[in-house]
């Protein structure tokens, strides 16, 4: 696995800047390219090109193939079919990446963003700089107040904050659909007393990318379904039935949402980990992170989303550090970008599981 870590290695000493505020040193990262002001004086996010983009790009997309459970073992998969082991790594999307300029500009349109950002010929220009230097304030940063040390973030309440983001996430989800990622993404614009309000999304240059063995699963399922329903309507042989183009259309319709729930579930999955790591950082209090999963949980509260969240923490997803699943390199992404570490991996699953189990007896998904 030397080739992996290598480019791994090489990558993360180009991914990361940090964002402009001139308030305080913010903990929130600038991935693949930098913030700058053009001679044009707009400012751009401005993305990596060449050779550093390269590197960047292969980088990020080797690790994040192994962030939702894409390969279970992945050694005993590189003895015994080598082939196909290196055709995952090096050939296949994983379901997010991070995208092109055109990539990025299409998401900002799907996610109603154009008042804030939109394509510039160096990247992706940020309408509003007075929203990234001297009035946003990141959920990330308010978590880590106790590092930053800074009196512009004293005193917000971390779980209001938390309870507050989660209402937009489920906004954007009704709305628009999944983001792809939400961690270091949520900006703040206002603050009153202890309480902050007005959230924003980051620039969106997480891309989502079905995967293709999810969608033949899908197919299959939704294919199978669909048959057996027309058996029973024309009280016929399953065997027999040979699905129409408008029955067709129907199970591909229910494939697509099906997916797009999916990639919802995903988000506020990465969000419910990040937070419960997060708060085990702050405060290293069980029944502080219980709080957080709560807050999370009952602000969001779509019960269909959650169910999902539950089958995909139950099942093993997001691999993290120490598990049973972790093989390295599998959860090497999952521990710098959900911040998770092998001490409080076990916890964090039981007591995100906990939660769900605690929210169903009053929601049960419809």
């Amino acid at each position: 696995m030397g080739e992996i870590g290598g480019i791994v290695e090489i990558a993360n000493k180009f991914v990361k800047n940090r964002f402009p505020s001139e308030r305080y040193k913010s903990t929130v990262g600038v991935y693949g390219g930098k913030i700058v002001t053009e001679p044009d004086g707009k400012m751009v996010y401005e993305i990596n090109k060449g050779w550093n983009n390269w590197i960047d790009g292969k980088g990020e997309k080797i690790l994040r193939r192994w962030d939702d459970h894409v390969i279970k073992e992945p050694w005993k998969m590189l003895t015994t079919h080598s082939r196909e082991f290196w055709d995952v790594v090096f050939k296949s999307d994983p379901m997010r990446h991070r995208g092109t300029k055109e990539e990025i500009a299409a998401n900002i349109q799907r996610l109603g963003l154009s008042e804030y950002y939109g394509i510039h010929p160096q990247g992706i220009e940020i309408k509003k700089p007075e929203v990234f230097t001297k009035k946003w304030i990141a959920i990330k940063d308010i978590f880590r107040a106790d590092q930053i040390k800074s009196p512009d973030l004293d005193g917000i309440d971390r779980f209001q904050a938390l309870a507050e983001e989660a209402k937009y996430i489920r906004s954007i989800h009704d709305k628009y659909g999944a983001a792809g990622d939400f961690i270091d993404d949520v900006m703040f614009q206002e603050r009153e007393g202890n309480a902050v309000m007005d959230p924003v999304l980051n620039i969106p240059d997480a891309i989502l990318t079905p995967s293709t063995k999810r969608i033949k699963q899908l197919e299959k399922s939704a294919i199978s379904q669909m048959e057996k329903t027309v058996a029973k309507e024309q009280g016929i042989d399953v065997e027999t039935v040979r699905l129409s183009e408008t029955e067709f259309n129907v199970a591909e319709q229910k494939i697509k949402e099906r997916i797009a729930k999916d990639q919802k579930a995903t988000d506020v999955v990465e969000l419910l980990v990040w937070t419960a790591f997060e708060e085990f950082r702050r405060s290293d209090d069980p029944e502080s992170v219980d709080r957080a999963m709560t807050t999370i949980i009952k602000n969001y509260n779509d019960p269909v989303i959650l169910s999902i969240v539950r089958s995909f923490v139950r099942r093993g997803r997001p691999t993290l550090p120490g598990e049973e699943m972790d093989h390295g390199i599998t959860a090497l992404h999952n521990k710098g970008h959900l911040g998770a570490n092998e001490k409080k991996s076990v916890k964090v699953r039981e007591i995100i599981i906990e939660k769900l189990d605690d929210y169903f007896p009053k929601a049960a998904p419809k």
